[in-house]
């Protein structure tokens, strides 16, 4: 008998040590993460999305703003069983959206937090919100939101860019600045029971959002709006196919006033379909749609296009002949064919010019005393030159997708000669207003920039930026 007690005391003590251990174990092992399980059985949040900052011009006129909207979300465990079709067939009759697509959020009850519908009017949020006070609906809620909003349309499409589905900036300064712009999300609180209904009684808990911070832009909107209208003009009285450029910057510091790239697009609807497109097969987002819209209407020749300057490159060789002092505005030149490795370069005019001042020349846009000018100078040192200008290197402007200069990698006195007229290479039009700058501020390469500050809601500066002196040309 003694035996057999001490045998079950034994088993006993067994079970209980197993035990104790095995509470040691959760406690210390796996503490952490069933105390965040529990946290998360007895808890439940709703995303309160954050204002996104505004993008105004350099005078305060806000280029791009966001808008207070309503979200519609379900906790599908509050929603009854036998009320998942009326309220499915209700919510999307409200929000114009696929009765089936709404049911199988709300009968998801494996969730607590479905989204219906994202950046809801007002006008509508109102009407679900009565109701659900007159049908004491559960389960279905009207949270903030926010939508964003460009109030000039198509002004300034690729300086300002648009925003995505998440309300992420995808293109132009709503990209590149997104950090500033976006802000952080708050929460909504909520205790619920086993089946993740919410507890009676219990008090919301909120955490406001942190909005986001506004981005000054050194663009004007005056001069940007005449910018435009004066580009699509030449392009409708030139009957130009492929759109235009127009940049506007100040050589001094190097602030852009207005950028133009046409053909362009409204910020509101960016994936409306382009001209050309057909209307009829038109999603605007299918990967065929979206790579058209690239190649057409959101693709910013002012930075992602490259170009063979031709003749407004002269003043850059100009300005390395006076530089080198191989040619002064009064130097004698001839515009007669000149033959560099076999290959003859003339004039434009039939007849020539003649005999000409170097002042002339440039009056006259004379190629063959460009050719004898860079000739003078020599391969490396005028290659030299348009380094220091720039020419090899992206600018840095606060752009998505800008490219870069692409000349000859070992060129000789023929590329030498035509690149003295700008062909046979190509450089973007950001590159070569900013070469353009270094010449009328006397010699500073200053990085072109489209920020002018950041500034919080009560127009604190938070960040202001600075003219950037890359070199001395």
């Amino acid at each position: 008998m003694k035996k057999r007690l001490l045998v079950a005391l034994m088993v006993f003590s067994f079970l209980v040590l197993c035990l104790i251990a095995r509470v040691g174990w959760l406690q210390l092992v796996r503490g952490e993460e069933l105390q965040k399980k529990a946290f998360e059985q007895q808890n439940s949040d709703r995303e309160i999305p954050p204002r996104r900052g505004s993008i105004l011009d350099r005078n305060g006129k806000e280029l791009a703003m966001s808008a207070t909207v309503d979200r519609i979300v379900v906790n599908p465990t509050e929603i009854d069983k036998s009320d998942e079709e009326e309220i499915s067939q209700k919510l999307a009759e409200f929000l114009d959206v696929d009765k089936d697509f709404v049911l199988k959020k709300v009968s998801n009850d494996k969730s607590r937090y479905e989204v219906i519908k994202k950046r809801v009017e007002k006008n509508v949020g109102d009407r679900i919100r009565q109701w659900k006070s007159e049908e004491n609906i559960h389960g279905v809620y009207i949270d903030e939101d926010s939508k964003r909003y460009y109030p000039n349309g198509n002004i300034a499409a690729h300086v300002i860019g648009f925003t995505g589905e998440d309300n992420q900036g995808l293109d132009g300064i709503e990209k590149t600045m997104e950090k500033y712009l976006k802000g952080m999300p708050g929460k909504i609180l909520s205790e619920v029971d086993a089946r993740g209904r919410q507890m009676p009684n219990y008090q919301n808990k909120r955490i406001d959002p942190q909005d986001g911070l506004n981005v000054v832009l050194t663009i004007d909107e005056t001069i940007q709006y005449f910018a435009t209208e004066a580009l699509q003009k030449a392009i409708d009285d030139n009957k130009v196919a492929n759109g235009g450029v127009v940049i506007v910057l100040d050589p001094r510091n190097g602030e852009i006033l207005a950028l133009v790239s046409k053909p362009d697009y409204n910020l509101n609807s960016p994936r409306a379909c382009p001209p050309g497109a057909d209307p009829a097969t038109w999603t605007g987002t299918s990967q065929k749609d979206i790579d058209l819209l690239y190649k057409t209407v959101w693709r910013n020749k002012a930075v992602s296009d490259t170009y063979e300057p031709g003749s407004t490159f002269k003043a850059i060789t100009s300005a390395i002949a006076f530089e080198e002092g191989v040619v002064t505005p009064e130097t004698r030149t001839s515009d007669k064919t000149i033959e560099v490795q076999g290959w003859k370069i003339n004039c434009w005019k039939p007849n020539f010019h003649g005999e000409e001042s170097f002042r002339e020349a440039v009056y006259n846009s004379c190629n063959p005393a460009f050719v004898r000018a860079a000739l003078n100078v020599g391969v490396n040192k005028f290659y030299k030159y348009l380094r220091a200008f720039g020419l090899y290197d992206r600018t840095g402007i606060e752009l998505p997708g800008e490219a870069k200069g692409n000349f000859h990698a070992k060129p000789q006195e023929i590329d030498l000669a035509t690149a003295s007229f700008g062909q046979t290479f190509t450089i973007t039009p950001m590159e070569l207003i900013t070469a353009y700058g270094a010449l009328a501020n006397g010699g500073s390469l200053i990085k072109p920039r489209l920020v002018k500050e950041i500034v919080d809601s009560e127009g604190n500066v938070v960040v202001k930026t600075q003219p950037e002196v890359v070199r001395n040309v």
